[in-house]
């Protein structure tokens, strides 16, 4: 019988990350694999749209919109004699500048009620 797959999504990466929809799913997904912090994810893009309910070029602009805001680190490694992009996702703790930055920038609705 197979185990089932399924995705943690954590409240820091909302909170702290501001991910949301299809970015978060691919970080949780990412997240997922790599959180021992000795592993990574190594799937390809068509893996991740499956995942995530996503086209292959949405899962890779995703991906590299995650790694230019910091949220992640890509390597290039060899699997089944083919060259691969591994990747491995950024805790809370330790967000580049660039990630820091971002979530400056981005701007929230207020929750105030309106009577």
């Amino acid at each position: 019988m197979e185990r089932p797959k399924y995705i943690v999504i954590q409240d820091w990466m909302v909170e702290d990350y501001h991910l949301s929809g299809t970015e978060l799913i691919v970080f949780a997904l990412v997240y997922g694999f790599s959180q021992d912090g000795t592993s990574d994810f190594r799937g390809s893009a068509s893996y991740v749209g499956a995942c995530c309910g996503c086209t292959d070029r949405t899962a890779r602009n995703i991906l590299h919109m995650l790694e230019n805001r910091g949220f992640v680190v890509s390597s290039k490694c060899v699997q089944n004699n083919q060259i691969c992009t591994a990747y491995r996702a950024v805790e809370t703790e330790k967000i580049s500048e660039h990630g820091k930055n971002f979530r400056a920038r981005k701007k929230f609705p207020s929750t105030e009620k309106i009577s």
